[in-house]
């Protein structure tokens, strides 16, 4: 996992037009540009807001992702009947 994850949340692709590393590096530039935090950052805020990140066990087991190789602030882990059961008691939820 380590080769598709390499430098953390902040080497990751900010979006689907990714374009070989061009639109990562075209996204970043508009958010610097306007001010905006990164992803790092964003995730710190949301802690700190009480949002809780559920991490897919289901998804970590087909792709051989242990829980040591996430980034900090996964503090759930759960399959999908668990995590539907968490996201039904909160006011919002975000699948990604």
């Amino acid at each position: 996992f380590g080769l598709l994850n390499k430098g953390g949340a902040d080497s990751l692709p900010l979006s689907r037009f990714h374009m070989w590393g061009l639109g990562t590096k075209m996204m970043q530039k508009v958010m610097k540009q306007n001010r905006m935090p990164g992803v790092p950052e964003l995730m710190e805020t949301a802690l700190d807001l009480g949002v809780h990140f559920i991490a897919c066990t289901t998804t970590m087991g087909l792709m051989g992702i242990t829980k040591d190789t996430l980034i900090d602030g996964i503090d759930q882990f759960a399959g999908v009947t668990t995590y539907l059961a968490e996201a039904k008691q909160g006011s919002v939820n975000l699948f990604i």
